[in-house]
């Protein structure tokens, strides 16, 4: 099962919007490509999409990848997913019990 990993998230306005200027966002894109472990590098995805918003143009930035789960990713959504299973037993057992009680 895969994971997006999202490198990147911002819209226009945020102090944190890449460089207009073509050069410093070459380095800037750059600097984000070399934070990516090597493996994922090839598989980042980059989304760019404009809206208004009552008169403002907002331009926003997505950048991601999809990566496997790690066994220990796995490991804990098992967990969760087990102590999940254990509440909702509990809960039917306990409106069991309570039902038993009053229809006999």
């Amino acid at each position: 099962m895969c994971i997006m990993v999202n490198v990147f998230s911002a819209r226009s306005f945020e102090d944190n919007f890449p460089p207009s200027n073509a050069v410093k966002f070459i380095s800037w894109m750059d600097a984000l490509l070399k934070s990516i472990p090597s493996e994922f590098r090839d598989d980042v995805e980059m989304d760019i999409d404009s809206y208004n918003d009552h008169g403002l143009e907002i331009v926003s930035i997505e950048i991601y990848y999809y990566r496997e789960k790690t066994k220990s990713e796995k490991d804990e959504e098992t967990v969760k997913a087990k102590k999940m299973v254990e509440k909702e037993l509990a809960r039917k057992k306990k409106l069991y019990e309570k039902l038993k009680q009053e229809f006999g």
